[in-house]
């Protein structure tokens, strides 16, 4: 069936000159006037989200199998159209079509028609340029910004030709966004061989934003506008706000990045006292930040438990005990995320029975629980200089070795993904559950230690895995059970 387009756009946008369809209707499938109902918004989406849609449509990359040398950024921006076409990752997605101007400062004789524009790759496309890379353009799309449109370097030549050196990615997501004019600062030169020079000059030594730098960013940038909100409106502190109201304000998703960053600041810092807020820092700072009290340098795993929903069900109950109960027992340390899944894993498995009991016997439990573990908890140093207890990670590696029935290295590695310490999520953790078990039933009331056993778990590939051994079943009976 013929799409029936509605034009909402600038009639000389450069898609109708190079053939995909006005405005990339026969890539995405997608009337942006008049979406179908499946249709979804790539700005919508989050990172993880895109990069798992990119896995799946076998996205590359690099653009490969490209006759380069030297070819026009509208060539290479059909290339990587192509390539979205043929791998289908563009289907039912309306992207961020460019409708209004930049407010950026561009001078005009800054400003150069795409159709000016070139790529030198160098000699049989090596050295002069990197190749086009597709899944990035894509990651700046979803992350498109009219106000961050930025200027590029390039070579103008006498024959008025421009040859991008800085800015390629930028210029091809610019251009399929509908830019038709781009920003370059250009030097001016007829020497090809200016080109490599200045696109390593320009690419070399460059500091990229780490992920909890871009953490802090979100969080405060999210807090900055509903402060703006809230005042607007006469209402009061941003955390007085449940976090429906945060996504409506805000207009996001919640498995969008800037809202998992925002909440993930608020509930680490903004709601804890000043004794209590935990920083998270990057993990290549000095050993003295990455260890301080209340310091987290394991940004991607805290990302990875800040996305579990068994963990952020029930307004974040189980996220809110795992990290006050991790900071009363170890109160003068860092917080490290595989002592802390212990915890989440523990409220997360027992919450139909702990959060029915009263404050008084919440309390009384976990104290005990406390007093349990507080003192065989040392690490490997303490305990190998006769601290009088086996250091802790000893004995949970002990208790994951007795756990597992797999002892082969073969074994080990068709089923790595059940021996990784690293893992943040229940079913690649269950030894943590386990040795946890084991360490309590031999401090405290049998009875009480059993509270933590939790039967089994059904992953989704149809592996049944049992809190205290990995039991494997077929797919077919574990449909069954």
């Amino acid at each position: 069936m013929k799409v029936k387009f509605t034009p909402i756009y600038n009639e000389t946008h450069s898609f109708e000159k190079r053939g995909f369809g006005r405005h990339l209707i026969k890539v995405t499938e997608e009337d942006p006037s008049n979406p179908s109902p499946n249709a979804v918004k790539l700005t919508s989406l989050s990172k993880k989200q895109l990069a798992k849609l990119c896995d799946k449509h076998k996205v590359q990359h690099e653009l490969p199998n490209f006759p380069y040398e030297q070819r026009s950024l509208p060539e290479i921006i059909d290339a990587v159209l192509n390539h979205y076409k043929e791998t289908g990752i563009l289907k039912n997605i309306i992207l961020p079509f460019i409708q209004e101007s930049s407010p950026l400062q561009e001078p005009e004789e800054m400003l150069y028609d795409i159709n000016r524009v070139f790529l030198n790759y160098g000699p049989d496309g090596k050295g002069g340029q990197r190749k086009p890379k597709p899944r990035h353009v894509l990651e700046m799309m979803r992350k498109f910004n009219i106000k961050l449109l930025t200027v590029g370097m390039a070579r103008k030549n006498s024959n008025g030709q421009v040859f991008v050196n800085e800015g390629q990615q930028r210029s091809i997501a610019a251009g399929i966004l509908g830019k038709t004019k781009m920003c370059y600062q250009c030097l001016i030169s007829d020497d090809p061989a200016d080109d490599p020079i200045a696109y390593k000059g320009e690419n070399s030594g460059k500091l990229s934003q780490s992920d909890v730098e871009t953490y802090e960013s979100d969080a405060i940038i999210a807090k900055n506008a509903l402060d703006k909100y809230l005042v607007k409106n006469g209402r009061g502190a941003h955390t007085d706000l449940d976090f429906a109201s945060v996504l409506n304000i805000l207009k996001l998703g919640v498995e969008q990045d800037e809202f998992v960053h925002y909440k993930m600041k608020r509930i680490l810092y903004w709601e804890r006292s000043a004794a209590q807020q935990i920083h998270l820092v990057n993990s290549d700072a000095d050993t003295k930040t990455r260890f301080s009290t209340n310091h987290c340098s394991n940004y991607s795993q805290m990302w990875d438990i800040f996305e579990t929903d068994e963990y952020t069900d029930n307004n974040d109950r189980v996220l809110r005990s795992a990290f006050d109960f991790y900071q009363r027992v170890w109160s003068k340390r860092a917080m490290i995320t595989g002592d802390l899944i212990m915890f989440l894993e523990f409220f997360y498995w027992n919450q139909e029975w702990f959060y029915k009991l009263d404050e008084n016997e919440q309390e009384y439990f976990l104290i005990r629980m406390k007093n349990a573990i507080q003192p065989v908890w040392v690490d490997n140093e303490t305990g190998n200089k006769g601290a009088g207890n086996k250091a802790v990670w000893d004995v949970i590696q002990d208790a994951r070795a007795l756990s597992y029935p797999n002892k082969s290295v073969a074994d080990k590695n068709a089923n790595g993904i059940y021996y990784s310490a690293a893992s943040p999520r229940v079913q690649q953790c269950m030894w943590i559950g386990t040795a946890l078990h084991q360490l309590l039933k031999e401090r405290m009331d049998e009875e009480d230690a059993k509270l933590l056993v939790q039967p089994y778990v059904i992953t989704e590939d149809g592996t049944k895995l049992v809190y205290d051994k990995l039991t494997l079943v077929p797919k077919q009976s574990a449909k069954k059970s």
